[in-house]
């Protein structure tokens, strides 16, 4: 069945186009699946092949830049609002397609055809729409688990990060290099906050076995924003 990775919904034969991001379908799951990983591997390779050769270990761990990660419980309200637009839309083309059967073939019975033949369409378009309704609500209800799983799991990690670490630490590991560096620590207050970033993504990347790199931004997000608060 035709697959949007972004939206996470499987859509009936001959759809082409996701309906919520307007993004081109693949032809199924595993097809989408295999893509992204191929262009993983492929942005993976660029970047290790253009990390400086004096840093060999920092090259190894060098990911591909991320996308903007969209949590599970955003895909899945996202599923929700979806399956109401179909249902409202189906609803509306069912309830014309009456008034056409009930009301107008009997008020113009010289154009009945015509009538039947357009309460038919809309018919038959109201069907179609609720049955999309049907299929994204069975979509969300399987995105609901998920997300409560990836919602435990985000805890989990980053509660343990920082029961591991603390900023205290980060900070004195990024001044400790400054320090012993041959040049002069000249960084700005937003390049040291870039440098928690990547020193933080280090940790993660190195402690945790997590294939997604988007998935590492966005904890490496929520880290920050419990490590140092609002104090940039």
């Amino acid at each position: 069945m035709p697959y949007c990775p972004k939206c996470d919904m499987e859509f009936i034969e001959g759809i082409q186009v996701c309906t919520d991001c307007g993004q081109p379908l693949y032809e199924s799951k595993e097809a989408a699946q295999a893509a992204m990983k191929q262009e993983e591997e492929e942005q993976f390779e660029e970047s290790v092949s253009q990390a400086p050769l004096d840093f060999p270990e920092k090259a190894q761990r060098t990911r591909p830049a991320p996308s903007v990660y969209v949590k599970k419980s955003a895909q899945y309200q996202d599923m929700k609002s979806s399956a109401f637009a179909f249902l409202l839309v189906g609803g509306f083309a069912l309830a014309f397609a009456m008034i056409g059967l009930l009301v107008l073939i009997p008020a113009y019975s010289s154009n009945n055809i015509f009538v039947s033949i357009g309460a038919g369409v809309l018919g038959c378009f109201g069907l179609v729409c609720l049955f999309v309704c049907l299929k994204t609500n069975q979509s969300a209800a399987r995105m609901k688990k998920e997300a409560d799983a990836e919602a435990e799991e985000t805890n989990r990690l980053i509660t343990q990060f920082l029961n591991v670490h603390s900023a205290t630490e980060i900070d004195n590991l990024l001044e400790n290099d400054s320090s012993q560096s041959k040049e002069s620590s000249t960084d700005t207050p937003e390049e040291f906050i870039l440098k928690r970033y990547e020193l933080i993504q280090d940790f993660l990347i190195t402690e945790q076995d997590l294939p997604d790199p988007s998935y590492v931004d966005f904890l490496c997000e929520e880290i920050y924003n419990r490590m140092y608060g609002q104090e940039e």
